[in-house]
């Protein structure tokens, strides 16, 4: 019998390791894919766009994003059994290299 070798990795499981990025502003205001989202419409929204349970979704919050809109964005895609996911926050800048 003869054995091929490498690793195969079903489509579906790809498509649920590409993470989904909700972009958020300043203001609060999100967007999926460049297109802006009501708060009430993101899980409907990124299901739309491909995303399932096991899909990692990237939370990018734009400096000054009030911690309360990131509290209600959390409770809202944990309603829709997105357990995987990262806010990202702006690097601040590095004041180590200062002095060198």
């Amino acid at each position: 019998m003869a054995m091929s070798g490498g690793c195969s990795t079903p489509a579906s499981n790809a498509a649920e390791s590409a993470p989904v990025v909700v972009s958020v502003s300043s203001s609060g205001r999100l967007a999926v894919k460049g297109k802006s989202v009501p708060l009430k419409s993101l899980n409907r929204t990124l299901r739309a766009a491909g995303a399932r349970t096991k899909t990692p979704i990237h939370v990018s919050l734009s400096p000054g994003t009030p911690d309360a809109r990131v509290a209600e964005i959390s409770r809202t895609l944990a309603s829709g059994k997105f357990p995987r996911v990262v806010f990202i926050r702006p690097k601040k800048p590095s004041a180590s290299g200062k002095g060198l």
